[in-house]
């Protein structure tokens, strides 16, 4: 019996070393084969820099000096706002504050460039890689980047530009494409503009093409805050603190709600918003995102957010449905975002178009919003 097990183990010590070398050996090959047959194109999602005219960044902003002079000058007069119920001081103030950190990357009223800003970013045929790597194009080669405040149908068109330059380097016929986030949505500005002709699939992921959640609430004026979708938030999440400081945030977030702590902090922020949004979220958006074509097609239908959205940030701002800005984001809205089901259907039958999406689900969404009973990636519809 010995022998015997001797043998057994003999040949499972064998077995399995030929079976660990074998993985390795597949990993190596599976590794150094990583890619596609056709060129990949990857749009990616809103944050790419911002410059001014002279290359100075605007975006992402440094807002630290704003939140400090908010700190010291703010919470006096929200105490004394508080008190009287007269908000013009305190709004007066908000807005001088911020306005001038987030105004620099602002559009003109029609929703495009007109003070020279820019992502600074172009490209050239004598630049783009033709290379395959053992007969496959590597997945994150062709990165296209693009400045996210503009309209997604310009985008679009330098999308095309771009994809026709791949082309022409690589010598192949089609590409795949993958949109992720902001990215889903000029994707599928060029999917309608040109009728998905380059495309042999289509990938998004993380998409806002539905809407991002934050964004509907935030340009409607929507925003609140939930007592039990702040606890359900601070569950789903873990914020990279350390172990035990995270639990008790978490314990002590869940005892706040358990005893109404946060219940009396969420009415007074929903009552004072309530009171206040119409006078400040018109002139700190609609200033700024608010003319960002580019956002707006983040904008969904739920809870009638894009309607109210331009009578917040628009309408009561002087622009009318003749508005250029107005016909923009409704060009899009209308015939891409609305229409995106029966798009992707079409040109699946029609083209041979594969179609994916890719997404987290089950997340609650983010705190400042009365959405708790929604789940979803934390900030895209889904």
């Amino acid at each position: 019996m010995k022998k015997v097990l001797c043998v057994l183990l003999s040949v499972s010590i064998l077995v399995a070393s030929f079976a660990a070398l074998s993985s390795t050996v597949y990993a190596d090959a599976l590794r150094d084969s990583y890619g596609t047959v056709y060129p990949t194109i990857y749009v990616g999602g809103q944050g790419q820099q911002i410059n001014d005219a002279q290359g100075n960044q605007l975006y992402p902003f440094d807002l630290s000096d704003a939140f400090s002079q908010a700190t010291s000058e703010l919470l006096p007069e929200y105490k004394d706002a508080l008190l009287t119920q007269d908000w013009d001081e305190f709004l007066d103030s908000a807005y001088e504050i911020f306005a001038p950190a987030i105004g620099t990357i602002a559009l003109d009223e029609n929703g495009d460039v007109s003070d020279g800003s820019t992502n600074e970013w172009t490209w050239s045929r004598d630049e783009l890689n033709p290379n395959k790597v053992n007969g496959l194009y590597p997945v994150h080669r062709y990165h296209f980047q693009y400045d996210w405040r503009v309209d997604p149908f310009v985008t679009a068109r330098k999308l095309h530009q771009y994809i026709e330059d791949v082309l022409y380097v690589t010598g192949a016929e089609k590409v795949e494409l993958i949109g992720r986030c902001l990215g889903a949505g000029i994707a599928n500005a060029y999917l309608y503009l040109y009728d998905g002709e380059y495309i042999d699939s289509y990938l998004q992921y993380a998409s806002s093409a539905q809407g991002a959640l934050i964004i509907d609430k935030l340009y409607s004026g929507q925003l609140g805050l939930d007592p039990d979708l702040i606890e359900n938030y601070m569950i789903d999440n873990y914020f990279g603190l350390d172990e035990e400081l995270n639990d008790f945030i978490v314990s002590l977030i869940t005892i706040l709600n358990k005893t109404y702590g946060l219940d009396l902090l969420c009415h007074l922020f929903n009552k004072t918003y309530s009171e206040i949004y119409m006078d400040i979220i018109p002139r700190l958006m609609g200033e700024t995102f608010g003319t960002f074509p580019g956002y707006w097609s983040m904008v969904s239908d739920r809870d009638n957010c894009y309607e109210e959205a331009k009578r917040v940030l628009l309408y009561s701002r002087g622009y009318t449905e003749d508005s250029i800005l107005v016909k923009r984001i409704d060009n899009y809205h209308y015939n891409v975002q609305q229409k995106v089901g029966e798009l992707f259907d079409r040109l699946e039958k029609e083209k041979g178009i594969n179609f994916a999406n890719i997404t987290k689900y089950g997340f609650s969404p983010r705190p400042f919003l009365k959405n708790v009973d929604v789940l979803n990636d934390e900030t895209c519809s889904v």
